[in-house]
């Protein structure tokens, strides 16, 4: 991914926040040219990525650091405990705080489709109303609330994202890691939807939107949504892995649409290269 070096892509610093994560480290692995990057990574970070990078918001925030772009990247999000104790404290008050701190930057928000909460139509557009059904959810929506303020802004509801590094404990980390024993199980007959965005691309999408001057509320979305079986029988034919079906799922699908939105887009990797780089890795 290289975004061309034209005016409008003039050098620049941007803060990211959540740098260590791996949506952070593909941001700062696909900056253009002669941009500069400063990094905060959680407290405590055994072994900082990089120079220019603060394992602590205060030490930050008495720098002096002056970034033209705020990228919003760190998010705790529960896997198991649904209301962690610093749930308010990463997702919230730290976009606050850094609002507070550069109102006159450009900044950009990670944000996430969870917001919509349990669709009633197909597909999903930005218009629809917000319904959050968790508190990950609603903290984002609050977090989207506070960046808006700003006089320069954008906010990307991403869809699932996938890649190399992710996490573990949702469907597709945990079908790469049943590969390995020969053996997927899907639940259900596999009809369920999602959407899934390659790390790659949506790094792309959040550099195109700090290169933007307009402000906006868009999706971060892949051009289709893919069934369970979809991604089952990718893994499969990959790996060499056996499918089984096994109980029931009643999971919602969901699939989405830009309507008017602004398009970030394209993605250039398709469900196949994604799950490919995944086995490889």
């Amino acid at each position: 991914m290289v975004l061309p070096q034209t005016p409008a892509t003039r050098p620049r610093t941007v803060l990211v926040t959540g740098a260590d994560g791996a949506l952070g480290r593909t941001v700062r692995a696909n900056l253009p040219p002669g941009w500069s990057v400063i990094g905060l990574v959680r407290g405590g970070t055994a072994a900082l990525p990089a120079p220019d990078t603060f394992d602590d918001l205060g030490a930050l925030l008495r720098s002096e650091v002056q970034p033209d772009a705020v990228l919003h990247l760190a998010a705790r999000i529960p896997l198991t405990d649904p209301r962690p104790h610093d749930l308010l404290a990463v997702n919230v008050d730290l976009v606050s705080r850094l609002v507070q701190a550069w109102p006159a930057a450009r900044h950009v928000l990670a944000s996430t489709v969870s917001v919509f909460g349990a669709p009633t139509t197909l597909p999903i557009h930005t218009h629809d109303p917000t319904t959050p059904a968790s508190p990950y959810a609603w903290s984002k929506l609050a977090a989207e609330c506070l960046v808006r303020q700003c006089t320069s802004h954008a906010v990307i509801r991403f869809s699932s994202l996938i890649g190399a590094g992710m996490r573990t404990g949702t469907f597709i980390p945990a079908l790469i890691t049943a590969a390995a024993s020969g053996a997927l199980t899907l639940h259900g007959d596999g009809a369920r939807l999602q959407n899934y965005v390659d790390l790659r691309d949506a790094a792309a999408m959040c550099l195109r939107a700090i290169l933007r001057n307009d402000s906006f509320l868009t999706l971060g979305i892949a051009a289709r949504s893919r069934s369970n079986a979809e991604v089952a029988r990718i893994v499969a034919d990959f790996s060499g892995a056996t499918i089984r079906h096994a109980g029931t799922d009643t999971s919602p699908s969901f699939s989405y649409a830009l309507g008017g939105a602004v398009d970030l887009g394209p993605c250039r990797h398709s469900l196949e290269d994604s799950l490919r780089s995944m086995l490889l890795a």
